[in-house]
This record gives C-alpha cells, structure tokens and sequence, in this order.
C-alpha cells in the first residue's frame, strides 16, 4: 500500500478534483491541484482531512496545506503545532496575497487584479518557527517574456517581471526531487 499523506480541506483550500469555472465579475485566482493529485497519488495515498471536523489522525507522518485562503481558528492551528511537535512533517504550499482576477471588461477598459493580503494564522505558526512569508512579490528583471504579435505583424515580447525565471545553477542539487530539474518559472512568489 502507497504511504498515506494527510491533505488539509476547507479554509478555501482548492479541491484536488478541480475548481468550477465561476462566471463571477471577480474572482480569486486558485491553482487547479487535479495535475497534483494525479502525479502525487502515484506515489503516495492522500486522506483529506477537515480539521474544523476531526482531529488529525494519530500514526499520520506528513500532512499538506494547498493554498488557504479563509483564516484557520486558534483550535485548528494548535492541532497542527501538536502535530508538528509530536515529529510530524507539514508540506505548505502558501501564497501571500489572494489575486483576485476581473472576468471581463467593459468596451475599451480593461481591469487590473486586486491584490489582497492573506491572513491564515498560518503566517504566525511558521513565525514560530523561525520561517518569515512576506507580503509581498518577487519581481526579476530575468522573467518570461510573453510573446504576441504586433500591429504591424512582427513579434512584441512583453517582459512578466512576476514571472522570474530561475536557471540550473541557481537550484540546488541536495534536494534530490530538484536534482533533473533545468529551470523553473514562478509566478506570484513570496520572498
């Protein structure tokens, strides 16, 4: 049997089937974790688990928290510190702001996204533990350039500063899972 993994649910957290598309006029920006399940569950077993309904389950090693948008209660966040302090691993995926995306734009306008700062109590668990999410973006001049056909037919690349792009020689070989990865590219990343 594949060794099971914990999986968070709730506090806005995506599902890993796939999120609905929403025709509303704005909406957050949530990754669609359906990739994730689907490569992980090769591997390992993921059991969800709704903290705000159950107590984590005892022999559980490692457990993982995917992008919580909703702020987790004093209870649910002392569960995980427990958690943590009987020797259990915690995997978190956690971004420092909800980017909320316009739908559609009126005649000849168009919307920026809103950028709204994330408070999951999650921020001071970590700050217990010596690990600092900035509220902030990290921008790189050596980004992804979008590429778009101009006016007069030739190509316009368009740097995305939030989009940095980071090289071999910039990523580390100890961590064996890094180890045959070339580059990457991020977006939205929190220093």
């Amino acid at each position: 049997a594949n060794e099971e993994i914990g999986f968070v649910t709730g506090f806005g957290i995506p599902s890993l089937a796939g999120e609905d598309p929403s025709q509303a006029p704005i909406q957050p920006l949530k990754p669609d974790l359906k990739n994730f399940d689907t490569l992980i569950s090769t591997e390992y077993s993921l059991r969800e688990i709704n903290l705000m309904e159950e107590e984590i389950p005892e022999g559980l090693e490692c457990m993982i928290i995917a992008g919580p948008t909703e702020r987790l209660s004093d209870y649910d966040l002392f569960k995980i510190d427990q958690f943590l302090m009987k020797g259990g691993s915690l995997a978190l995926f956690l971004d420092s702001h909800s980017i909320y995306l316009p739908q559609g734009s009126q005649y000849g306008q168009s919307q920026e996204p809103a950028y709204i700062p994330k408070n999951t109590g999650l921020e001071e668990l970590l700050a217990h533990y010596g690990i600092t999410l900035e509220r902030s973006f990290v921008l790189d001049e050596e980004s992804y350039k979008q590429q778009q056909r101009g006016a007069n037919g030739g190509i316009v690349e368009t740097p995305v500063y939030y989009a940095p792009i980071i090289t071999d020689e910039q990523i580390s070989d100890d961590l064996r899972f890094m180890a045959n990865i070339p580059q990457l590219i991020t977006l939205y990343a929190a220093p």
